[in-house]
C-alpha cells in the first residue's frame, strides 16, 4: 500500500484549496522582526500568515495520501474495491479530479451518478481510479519558543481524530 507519509497543515488552512502538508509540522514556523509566525516554506503557496507567540494553541490537522485504487462499480450503484484499501480513508475522489471529492464511497458514488458513473458504465466501463487520503480532525498543539528557537508539540490527550 502506497502511502507518503504523515503530513501536516495549520487547521485555518484547510478549506477547498489547501496548501501543500509538510512532513516536518515545524516548518511551518518562521521568525519576523515582529515575532512569530506559521507560514508556508514553499513559495507560490498562498497562505494568511499566522502569529502565534509562546504559549498559543495551535490546531494543526494531518493527512496521509495512499495514492489511486480501481473501484467496480455496479449498474444498481454496489461497488467493490479491488486491491488493499486503507481502512482509515475518508477522502475520495475520481482520479484527478478533486472537484469530485466525498467522504464516502457510496457518497462518491451518488454525487457523481448522473455526471459520470451511469453514462460510462452503460459504455461497458465500470472499473475507476478513485484517489484515496486521509484527514485528521484539528489537533491542538502548543507554541513553545525555548532558547530562542520554537517548536509545535503535540498536546497530550488531544489524539488523532477522525473527521467526518
Amino acid at each position: 500500500m502506497h502511502v507518503e507519509g504523515r503530513r501536516w497543515v495549520p487547521e485555518r488552512w484547510c478549506d477547498e484549496i489547501t496548501p501543500m502538508p509538510m512532513a516536518n509540522k515545524n516548518a511551518f514556523i518562521f521568525e519576523r522582526e515582529d515575532g512569530w509566525v506559521l507560514d508556508h516554506p514553499n513559495e507560490g503557496e498562498e497562505v494568511i500568515e499566522i502569529a502565534v507567540k509562546d504559549g498559543d494553541v495551535v490546531e494543526l490537522c494531518a493527512n496521509e495520501q495512499y495514492g489511486e485504487r480501481i473501484l467496480t462499480v455496479y449498474p444498481d450503484k454496489t461497488f467493490v474495491k479491488q486491491g488493499d484499501w486503507p481502512d482509515n480513508a475518508n477522502c475520495f475522489y475520481l482520479g484527478d479530479e478533486w472537484e469530485t471529492l466525498a467522504h464516502g464511497i457510496k457518497t462518491l458514488i451518488d454525487d457523481n451518478w448522473d455526471d459520470f458513473f451511469e453514462e460510462e458504465i452503460k459504455q461497458g466501463r465500470n472499473q475507476f481510479s478513485i484517489t484515496v487520503y486521509w484527514w485528521s480532525a484539528p489537533i491542538k498543539h502548543r507554541f513553545i519558543v525555548e532558547n530562542a528557537k520554537a517548536r509545535l508539540e503535540e498536546i497530550l490527550g488531544a489524539a488523532l481524530g477522525e473527521s467526518s
